[in-house]
């Protein structure tokens, strides 16, 4: 059954500070079908010489969540850790995934970073403010793996920071179908 980790009630999103944290929501291992939604998320803030991830899904390869639904995020302001280090909006390993109404800025890094993705969903989202590190590095949106039936759709990804390197890459190794349109 599907796990569902949602805000309750009325009002504003609930919001989750992470500071002095590595990440600010993680899934940890190879879970499935888990949704997050109705949360703000921001300040992640660990040790120097830390990556740090406001959403972090999953381990690595041969470790991806499966089946996830991120949808009415505000995903925002990690600290740079600097160095080789990563500060990233999402970042993780996760095949059949869904992304809606999101909304990530003032991002270090990437915004979103993903790797053997399989189904991927993003729709609906807003993405800017990215790769502030002053490393000439982050995306707004960075895929890659297999992936099968991507859909792009209904997007505003923002890509006129000076640092950042593309406004959508999709690094597949195979897989079919797809659609990316109505982005700006």
């Amino acid at each position: 059954d599907r796990i569902i980790l949602s805000a309750y009630g009325v009002g504003a999103n609930p919001r989750i500070d992470a500071t002095a944290e590595q990440f600010g929501i993680v899934i940890s291992g190879a879970r499935s079908y888990i949704t997050i939604e109705h949360f703000e998320v921001y300040g992640v803030s660990a040790s120097t010489g830390q990556n740090r991830f406001l959403v972090r899904l999953c381990t690595g390869a041969g470790v991806e969540c499966t089946g996830v639904i991120l949808t009415d995020l505000q995903l925002h302001d990690p600290v740079d850790p600097g160095g080789v280090n990563e500060a990233d909006g999402i970042w993780g390993y996760c095949a059949d995934c869904t992304f809606d109404d999101l909304t990530i800025y003032n991002i270090p890094s990437d915004g979103i970073w993903l790797a053997n993705v399989g189904n991927f969903t993003l729709s609906h989202s807003h993405i800017h403010t990215v790769a502030t590190s002053g490393r000439s590095t982050g995306d707004c949106v960075q895929l890659g793996g297999s992936i099968t039936s991507l859909t792009v759709t209904d997007n505003i990804l923002d890509h006129r920071s000076t640092e950042a390197k593309n406004v959508f890459l999709d690094i597949t190794s195979g897989g079919t179908s797809g659609l990316i349109r109505g982005n700006q």
